[in-house]
């Protein structure tokens, strides 16, 4: 009765995500800006580790690790896995393999910044690849999904391809590929297992019918998300071969498959899991053009050194930009109560049946 009490007052306390997005997305913005200060400025930044590794940390286990702990509905990885055994629902116990991975990714970050181990990112591309293996598997459940269930409310065939031998034999082959990478990031077996896992997703992403989703930006969104991670994958078998530089790949990884994928997460369960209709308004949309410019930008400073300092620049204005941008829109939302069943879509105090967030 107590915490009851306690979430019908303050209702950023109703489900595990509310608080864990909306700080999620506003220490992004901050610890961009951050280091970009620390870029242009000379900012020194109050902290142990060098501010390259700071900038890497703060990014993958301060913003990305609380979405990931939003989507998971803050359940700690002991506790899920008791769940998944006693309701014997392996489909999930990658999930907690991952939560699990990512801990230990944050300690070898942390003993490489003390010293106590070589520092050869060991723990950041840990991190990395298991993000990557996470915007395969959940990504490749929700995309074409999400798409099926909006289509079929449409009447409009052909739906996405199900999931078949195809999608699980791409999965094995992603997950090996990056276990390769992780321990041999270098050479040509690396780089010809990351090729052709990049392959099979741009495979998969053909057959879930995206094209047909443009008028909806929050399915649209999950689209260029996946497409982000074929185009990381394509690039980081690259990098295993020294045509380009490892981090313009891991850029495509970080800033455009995590940062897509996330905010598409974001807004679909603020929106699906408070009563809202499931569209995207005009905030929405430059949520989304925002991270993907930003991402875009990112990698354009690889290839224009002349304009680096400035792509950097612009860049960290459209991606933060996107971060803050959520907090603002969709801050009330997190803060706010669910709006009450029954109302007309659109209206205050209007709920939406059918397809939900997945988090």
């Amino acid at each position: 009765m107590v915490r009851a009490e306690i979430a019908r007052r303050l209702p950023v306390l109703q489900h595990g995500f509310r608080p864990f997005f909306l700080l999620g997305a506003l220490w992004a913005a901050l610890a961009l800006s951050l280091w970009l200060a620390a870029l242009a400025a000379g900012l020194d930044l109050p902290t142990a580790m060098e501010p390259l590794a700071w900038h890497r940390h703060e990014l993958l286990f301060g913003y990305l690790v609380a979405i990931v702990a939003a989507f998971l509905f803050t359940a700690l990885a002991l506790v899920f896995a008791r769940e998944i055994l006693a309701g014997r629902n392996w489909r999930n116990l990658p999930v907690v393999v991952a939560v699990a991975l990512l801990a230990l990714a944050d300690l070898l970050s942390h003993l490489e910044s003390l010293r106590a181990l070589p520092a050869d990112m060991m723990g950041d591309r840990l991190a990395i690849a298991v993000m990557t293996a996470l915007v395969a598997l959940i990504g490749g459940r929700i995309t074409p999904s999400f798409t099926t269930n909006w289509l079929k409310e449409r009447g409009a065939v052909p739906l996405p391809a199900p999931f078949g031998r195809l999608d699980g034999a791409v999965m094995v082959l992603t997950v090996l590929a990056l276990l390769t990478w992780l321990v041999w990031p270098e050479g040509e077996i690396p780089a010809l297992l990351l090729l052709a896992a990049a392959a099979g997703a741009a495979v998969r992403l053909a057959r879930w019918r995206g094209a047909a989703t443009t008028r909806e930006p929050l399915l649209l969104v999950l689209h260029l998300g996946y497409a982000w991670l074929a185009l990381g994958l394509t690039l980081l078998g690259l990098a295993a071969l020294g045509l380009l530089p490892r981090s313009a790949a891991l850029h495509a990884l970080t800033a455009g498959a995590f940062g897509t994928m996330t905010l598409a997460v974001m807004t679909r369960a603020a929106l699906g899991h408070t009563g809202r209709a499931l569209t995207a308004d005009a905030w929405t949309t430059a949520i989304y053009a925002m991270v993907n410019l930003g991402a875009l930008a990112r990698l354009a400073a690889f290839w224009a050194p002349a304009a680096y300092l400035p792509s950097l620049q612009l860049a960290g204005l459209l991606w933060g930009g996107a971060f803050l941008t959520y907090a603002l829109r969709y801050g009330p939302i997190l803060l706010g109560p669910d709006l009450a069943p029954g109302a007309p879509v659109g209206a205050p105090g209007s709920r939406v049946t059918g397809s939900r967030s997945p988090a």
